[in-house]
């Protein structure tokens, strides 16, 4: 299955909600798997943010519920925050098994003072080629 295929699929019920993904990948000069940021789509107009490498990084553990995983955000946070933030969790994603529903403290990391714990939310899974994907929704723990 192709790149494309394979996003396509996954992202599908991401655009119907939040509208397409955008054809540009927000990515840093040095890949993700050389340290360097973790590549990002938008979706629709607004706010809306996808991570679009993660779910196949090999070295990324698969979910409690059996996923691989992409992280979406739609927090109040400038583009380059929430890079910076999906970063910081997507590496977290290399070394823990994470799901939904489980609180991860990234006050250390915060781009923002209000944000200091986050909680996973599944948003979406889909079979692709006979294996589990998902994306989880990164929400601020603390908002009320």
């Amino acid at each position: 299955m192709s790149l494309h295929s394979h996003y396509a699929a996954l992202f599908a019920d991401a655009d119907r909600e939040f509208g397409p993904t955008s054809a540009q990948t927000l990515s840093g000069i040095v890949g993700f798997s050389a340290g360097g940021p973790v590549s990002m789509c938008r979706l629709g107009t607004d706010d809306v943010y996808v991570t679009c490498e993660l779910s196949l990084a090999p070295d990324q553990k698969v979910s409690k519920q059996g996923l691989r995983y992409e992280l979406l955000s739609r927090l109040p946070l400038s583009e380059s925050d929430t890079q910076d933030l999906l970063t910081g969790i997507g590496s977290l994603s290399l070394d823990a098994v994470l799901g939904d529903r489980h609180t991860v403290d990234v006050s250390a990391i915060s781009p923002s003072p209000a944000i200091k714990k986050i909680r996973l939310k599944l948003f979406s899974s889909c079979d692709i080629g006979g294996v589990g994907y998902g994306i989880y929704e990164v929400c601020n723990a603390d908002a009320v």
